[in-house]
């Protein structure tokens, strides 16, 4: 690699590190010498990269001294970031509380408010994008929705360079900005939970992959499945509901979860737990093993994902996974700043993920004597 190119190589990563928090504002810079040893390149070279970002008023050098990260320069007025969502049902409402948290957390520091915008439908969500030439809007944390008129208005500002980050979903045909949770290291702790505990066979309940997300969380699932030892039963994705929303679709979602649970339970070797993609898929399964007189977790053990609060309160308590939406929130606004702070140059595309946190609780609490299955 040339000089040229290696010094806005030194320069693209540094402020990197600032935006994501490695060097924080007020921090000291590694000194000329550790970058030159860190970047195996000359005095000139380093010096050339730190001169470039005194001129954008990220760092300041001072002799003798060294070079240290500017604060976050405040707006004369108070900007505007608009936080897009689907409408929060009552057991995700806290999740979006958090995110919130850790936008305004971070974004309040440069003068910045934050807020909300709800959808409940692409057209409704189609309509809130659309008004973003608004000149009340700084820029927009997207909670997007899966469909094709939601990805053309998305390609549309990020050709226009408009400041937006995605939460929680990613599309791979879209140059843009996101921040969500480890899914596949979900899906890994779920499995190795399960494989400390014996379970040898266990049942995967999903809602369809059309979300990046749920696709990484199975994808996760499977090779955790495969390096573990565990036989991943044959398994099913069920349409889409809620009970809130249409009861009568809910009980049909209900009646399809119990088919493949008796098609699991009639296989020469059932499953002897069964990890559900979302909290609200492992209730409905937790109702059904009630029903049928399934004791929980000593004939059947149930995990979930999402850490919805309703899970902590059922007679036996579901393990599951916790996102860190606060966490999110904070990178989401990191982000924004560092968009904002560029003024429509074009910027590196930041997809970070977020390590997730299992909660072991009752409903998988039972050991399967004589089948411990290793954990690598």
């Amino acid at each position: 690699m040339t000089n040229q190119l290696l010094y806005r190589k030194i320069e693209e990563t540094i402020r990197e590190r600032i935006s994501n928090g490695v060097y924080p504002p007020g921090s000291q810079l590694p000194t000329e010498m550790e970058l030159i040893k860190e970047f195996n390149t000359s005095r000139l070279t380093i010096g050339k990269s730190l001169s470039h970002l005194v001129a954008e008023g990220l760092i300041t050098r001072t002799r003798g001294r060294g070079s240290f990260v500017n604060g976050e320069k405040k707006r004369e007025t108070p900007g505007l970031i608009r936080y897009i969502s689907p409408v929060a049902s009552d057991e995700n409402f806290l999740l979006h509380n958090r995110l919130l948290e850790g936008v305004q957390e971070t974004v309040r520091k440069a003068n910045y408010n934050v807020s909300i915008d709800f959808y409940r439908s692409a057209e409704e969500e189609t309509e809130i994008l659309r008004h973003y030439k608004n000149p009340e809007n700084d820029a927009f944390v997207i909670w997007p929705g899966n469909d094709p008129q939601i990805i053309e208005i998305l390609k549309e500002l990020a050709g226009r360079n408009f400041p937006f980050v995605l939460v929680d979903s990613f599309f791979p045909q879209l140059k843009c900005n996101c921040v969500m949770t480890d899914n596949i290291l979900g899906g890994l702790l779920v499995l190795e939970h399960l494989a400390r505990l014996g379970h040898r066979r266990v049942g995967y309940l999903s809602q369809p992959l059309d979300r990046f997300s749920l696709a990484e969380r199975f994808a996760g699932t499977v090779s955790a499945a495969g390096s573990l030892g565990i036989e991943l039963l044959p398994h099913t994705f069920i349409q889409r509901g809620t009970t809130a929303q249409m009861p009568q679709f809910a009980e049909t979602v209900k009646a399809e979860i119990a088919r493949w649970l008796d098609s699991q339970l009639q296989l020469p070797e059932p499953p002897t737990a069964i990890f559900c993609s979302n909290d609200s898929l492992a209730l409905t399964l937790y109702e059904i093993l009630t029903e049928k007189g399934i004791k929980i977790p000593e004939e059947m053990s149930v995990a979930g994902f999402d850490n919805a609060s309703f899970g902590q309160y059922l007679p036996i308590p579901l393990t599951s996974v916790e996102h860190d939406f606060c966490a999110i929130g904070r990178e989401a606004g990191k982000i924004l700043l560092n968009l904002l702070r560029k003024s429509g140059q074009i910027a590196p595309q930041l997809h970070y993920r977020i390590a997730p946190q299992l909660h072991r609780r009752g409903s998988t609490e039972f050991h399967l004597s004589g089948s411990e299955v290793s954990t690598r």
